[in-house]
């Protein structure tokens, strides 16, 4: 038994009690506006149209040097006080929704500002293509501003949950909304790829190849929200010489020239067609940065992201040349008209040239690509890195000529020009890149994560052998694990684990669906409640037009989220218009060994309480369990008890033997950052206060005068 001081019980008792305000809160995790009942019941509030045809004109007669304008911003200022509806949807939880239209719209955006949460607040916003959130006072920039990406249609939901009955609620106001009047979800049609390579129908080329494999990692989308227009541009991640990973992403300056910019800035990791690299996921976002240094005469940017890219962006920290060497053999990769990653490659010699663009620029500090051999740039590759024959960066895109069937003359910043272009450090690269002072002319990449060895498994509850099929439902229409004329909209497959691992992420076996209709499905991470999925710990929805019928599709979950003992992954379907959608399952088994469920009106159940004869059956579900060690640990570590593990507000750590006085306690998330958190010591019992901490996976280091212990927790 566990003895805890006077102390250290209070704290646990104030813990518990706030634990228990807060069930409403976790059951607010699912926005309730993705019920499409729900959804299409709420007001919409209407954009006049924008004058498409002048903005159209506008963005294809733009050179590269304006970067890609791909959408109007509304200038609003929407607050929960004075705009939208209010609504109780479920009991002990007060929400508000926002439903926003412009027609016409290939997508909308919004940015939000003075956005102040409160604990226990969830923020989303949405529509039957795709969800952005939940937005927590515990993933807010700190600058309080939070820019979004677009969302594919012509409206979007913003919902707003708070814990009923509080009337000191957060605070925010919805800034813009950006009406896209181009195309911004299907800018690289498909088309036949030999085995190295493939051009689409605007000559873009797309080339998976080791030599690039980590700096393509470091190549960024950025989805760029100014006073009047939201445009795209790219940027690369870059290394300095402290090798401290700070997260520097390196642009152009006309693509971001000030604070005010970078704060309204989206930073998407990964964004890479399936056809070329194999490891994509397209929702990898960070959101606003630190404005750092830029010069006008020479066309660049550096800024600081708020917040490093953590493991699962798998990103990578550019390495760069200022020697002015190795100028034969360039290759720039980058994001053309905000569409996936890209490669242009020119086997001539670059030359140092001036950009002639109207604005006086620095003499001699661009480089000059005179023709690619492969590829082209287009508006949205602004910002680009160029790399030498060493997959160094030298510079970034600033303008040119080239385009399809003339792949002439493009102008990179030249990074040696810019280095000291500036005696101040907001006007310089090496205050930035070198802040050490080494002097070096040459910097090797780095990746963060290098060396963590994460072996993962795929775990199924179907039997080798079992077929997997959809099964017609007996008690009407449809599927016994999707759409039915029962209505049912929730399932779920029960697994368990002996020892702790990481779930990243899930396969599911796609029997029916429409990607025609307008909905989604909602997969989610349920603690197991009595046999029975508890309240979801995490979420992530697909649209149907993402999903293949008849195959696996991957989803991934972010943040990781570690489990032991018994856990249920379920999917929730839209019923949305024209919605068919259905996992496969086992066929029904004589000895009713079961692990799915459905959700009845009255709750949770076995699928076997409406399955044929009682019989057992599992879901078409596969999930990836990884073990990952983020933070090396130290020799010699000594082992602990942990109670509860996952957490909500405290967690109690038990050692061999009574602790000393003098005791440090470390605690770091798997971005590495360090979280200063309050503890209560007692005998040989620490009692960790947990309620400030995001959900997701923690390591702590315990040092004590006996010996050192670490340990990984889970804060749910």
């Amino acid at each position: 038994m566990i003895r805890l001081s006077s102390q250290a019980t209070n704290v646990v008792i104030v813990l518990l009690i706030f634990i228990s305000q807060h069930v409403a809160g976790q059951q607010g995790a699912v926005p309730y506006g993705l019920n499409y009942k729900i959804y299409k019941s709420i007001p919409e509030k209407r954009f006049q149209t924008p004058d498409t045809a002048l903005r159209s004109k506008q963005y294809h007669d733009s050179q590269k040097i304006s970067s890609g304008r791909v959408g109007h911003n509304f200038k609003t200022n929407f607050v929960p006080s004075m705009d939208g509806n209010w609504k109780t949807i479920f009991h002990g939880v007060d929400s508000w929704f926002l439903k926003l239209r412009s027609d016409g719209a290939y997508g909308l955006a919004v940015v939000f500002s003075d956005v102040k949460l409160q604990p226990g607040e969830t923020l989303y916003v949405y529509n039957q293509h795709g969800l952005r959130g939940p937005y927590t006072h515990h993933n807010i920039p700190r600058s309080g501003i939070l820019p979004l990406d677009f969302l594919p249609g012509e409206e979007l939901m913003i919902e707003y949950s708070v814990p009923a009955g509080n009337n000191s609620h957060g605070s925010f106001v919805v800034e813009s909304v950006s009406h896209a009047y181009q195309n911004i979800t299907n800018r690289n049609p498909s088309s036949k790829k030999d085995a190295a390579a493939r051009y689409d129908d605007w000559c873009y080329f797309c080339l998976e190849d080791n030599a690039i494999s980590n700096e393509r990692r470091a190549v960024v989308k950025l989805v760029i929200h100014d006073e009047n227009s939201t445009r795209f541009c790219t940027g690369t991640l870059m290394n300095n010489t402290a090798n401290d990973n700070t997260p520097l992403i390196l642009t152009a300056e006309h693509c971001v020239s000030s604070q005010y910019v970078a704060d309204r800035t989206v930073f998407i990791f990964g964004f890479e067609d399936e056809n070329c690299v194999k490891q994509v996921n397209h929702d990898l976002m960070l959101n606003g940065a630190i404005y750092r240094a830029s010069l006008f005469e020479n066309d660049f940017t550096i800024m600081e992201l708020y917040d490093k890219p953590p493991l699962e962006f798998h990103p990578y920290y550019a390495g760069w040349d200022i020697s002015d060497r190795y100028l034969t053999g360039v290759t720039s990769i980058h994001h053309p008209q905000g569409g996936v990653r890209r490669v242009s490659v020119s086997n001539g010699t670059v030359r140092t040239s001036t950009l002639k663009d109207g604005p006086v620029r620095a003499r001699d500090a661009f480089w000059n690509v005179i023709r690619w051999d492969a590829g082209v740039t287009d508006a949205g590759s602004s910002g680009a890195s160029l790399l030498n024959k060493n997959s160094h960066v030298i510079g970034t895109l600033s303008g040119g000529s080239s385009r399809c069937g003339a792949p002439y003359n493009d102008y990179f910043e030249k990074l040696s020009a810019s280095w000291e272009a500036s005696l101040a450090p907001n006007e310089q690269l090496k205050h930035w890149l070198d802040p050490v002072g080494t002097g070096v002319q040459t910097l090797e990449g780095r990746d963060p994560f290098e060396g963590i060895q994460v072996d993962c498994n795929m775990v199924s509850n179907v039997r080798p052998g079992e077929q997997q099929m959809l099964l017609t439902y007996t008690r009407g229409s449809g599927f016994f694990s999707g759409f039915n004329s029962d209505g049912l909209a929730s399932y779920a497959e029960k697994f368990s684990v002996a020892d702790s691992a990481m779930l990243t992420g899930v396969m599911l076996n796609v029997g029916s669906v429409n990607k025609e209709s307008p909905g989604g499905l909602l997969v989610s991470v349920h603690n197991n409640i009595d046999g029975v999925p508890g309240p979801p710990l995490l979420n992530s929805f697909v649209p149907y037009y993402r999903l293949r019928n008849d195959s696996l599709n991957y989803v991934g979950f972010y943040p990781y989220v570690e489990l032991f003992g018994d856990f249920f992954i379920s999917y929730t379907l839209s019923y949305a218009p024209q919605d068919s959608f259905a996992l496969k399952q086992t066929n029904w088994r004589n000895d009713h060994y079961n692990t799915a469920f459905v959700k009845l009106p009255s709750g949770w159940t076995s699928l076997n309480t409406i399955s044929p004869n009682g019989a057992g059956a599992s879901l078409g579900i596969n999930i990836a369990l990884c073990e990952n060690d983020v933070i090396a640990s130290p020799p010699q570590t000594n082992s602990v008890s942990l109670y509860p593990n996952p957490t909500t507000t405290a967690l109690i750590i038990k050692l061999p033997e009574d602790v000393a006085t003098e005791l440090t306690l470390e605690v770091y998330d798997l971005q590495g950052r360090q979280h200063h958190i309050a503890f209560t010591v007692y005998e040989n019992s620490v009692a960790i206060t947990t309620i400030d901490l995001a959900p997701g996976m923690y390591i702590a280091r315990l040092s004590t005068s006996h010996g050192f212990y670490q340990f990984k927790f889970v804060k749910h």
